[in-house]
């Protein structure tokens, strides 16, 4: 028995088409990088153009002038939900390459936005949870106030 079709939503489309089409330069350990360093170009992980892709607003306010956030990528307004994401690091079901999360095969494998995007279009399952499953009654997980997840969700596999 295989695998059920994965349900995409607009804002997955949006994401993938983004990292296929997009033109902005490539960075690793940050999602926006604006100065380049002897270790790291200019650009944006792939993380980082959901973030762009999802609309939020670049903050002006960051720990490292090298870097910027962006307004709702912090712990209380994590934006990988609304990508259905298994984390903000883009955690994988099952490792791939002995890799665990899209932002390691961005910034350790370097896979290109393109190559990430396919492997989310072809594995999808691995990526993301299932946008129609809700938690387990009573799980407290609440992205807007940073509750975390204890009914297991964002480990679970919902492709069968």
């Amino acid at each position: 028995m295989g695998q059920k079709p994965y349900p995409f939503t607009p804002e997955q489309l949006a994401w993938l088409h983004d990292l296929e089409t997009t033109d902005a330069p490539q960075t690793r350990g940050a999602l926006h990088r604006i100065v380049k360093t002897e270790e790291f170009p200019v650009g944006y992980c792939c993380l980082g153009r959901a973030a762009v892709t999802l609309g939020l607003r670049e903050s002006p306010w960051s720990e490292d002038e090298h870097l910027i956030a962006f307004h709702g990528s912090a712990a209380n307004l994590m934006f990988f939900h609304r990508l259905h994401l298994r984390s903000a690091s883009g955690d994988l079901l099952h490792k791939v390459e002995d890799l665990s999360a899209l932002s390691e095969l961005n910034d350790e494998e370097r896979w290109s936005f393109k190559e990430i995007a396919a492997y989310c279009r072809e594995h999808p399952w691995n990526v993301f949870t299932d946008p129609l499953a809700k938690h387990a009654k009573g799980c407290p997980w609440n992205p807007k106030t940073g509750e975390s997840c204890n009914c297991g969700f964002f480990k679970k596999d919902f492709s069968l």
